[in-house]
């Protein structure tokens, strides 16, 4: 049987960033969202805060990846960590692990990881700024196997089906026009997609290699 192992990214796939960005741009900076980030097309919520440039904004993440009384307490995505317990409980042997920015800031990494700690997760890995989750997939892959990412970043999607892994776009309005193989809209979509296509897949592989 063919070893896979089931990674996640952490923005908009575990945690949900956007809506603590949106909260701390309100609360701290003093602008008010003309629309509900759910709905923003864009990736740099330019059209829940119009009056913000790329510029500014980018200026703001990194204002908020120090903010302790922010960063540090990002809610999580709907259906998410029931969704990790579910496909543990399903799938006992298949890995699960998150691999997500860290940023360069060690207070960046240590409220990552209290981000994360709700979720039962074998392997937290938090990369650097400019660090490569493709290549971090590819030292994850075991001899023969896969890694199946689940990520709401299409560049990421498609470097892992480019690289021989399986990439599964979470949806989110600014990604809803990308064509893709594998697309899942919410957690209990993820859970089906595990359960249904790893045993699948492990004996299609196991055919192959008899």
């Amino acid at each position: 049987m063919m070893p896979y192992k089931i990674v996640f990214d952490a923005d908009m796939v575990l945690i949900d960033y956007m809506a603590q960005l949106v909260r701390y741009v309100e609360e701290v900076r003093g602008h008010r969202a003309l629309m509900s980030y759910k709905f923003d097309p864009s990736y740099d919520l330019a059209y829940t805060f119009p009056s913000l440039k790329p510029a500014e904004m980018q200026e703001i993440i990194r204002e908020l990846s120090v903010a302790e009384d922010y960063y540090s307490d990002i809610p999580l995505m709907k259906g998410a960590k029931d969704g990790i317990a579910r496909i543990r409980e399903e799938l006992p042997d298949t890995p699960v692990v998150c691999v997500t920015s860290g940023g360069n800031h060690p207070l960046t990494r240590e409220m990552r990881l209290k981000n994360l700690a709700p979720f039962e997760l074998d392997e937290i890995i938090t990369l650097p700024l400019n660090g490569s989750k493709v290549a971090t997939l590819l030292e994850l892959q075991e001899p023969g196997g896969q890694c199946i990412l689940f990520d709401d970043s299409i560049g990421h999607v498609r470097a892992a089906a480019e690289n021989g892994q399986v990439g599964v776009l979470y949806s989110q309005p600014y990604n809803t026009d990308e064509d893709v193989l594998h697309r899942v809209k919410d957690w209990n979509e993820i859970v089906q997609w595990c359960t249904t296509n790893l045993p699948q897949l492990s004996q299609r592989s196991s055919r192959l290699t008899a």
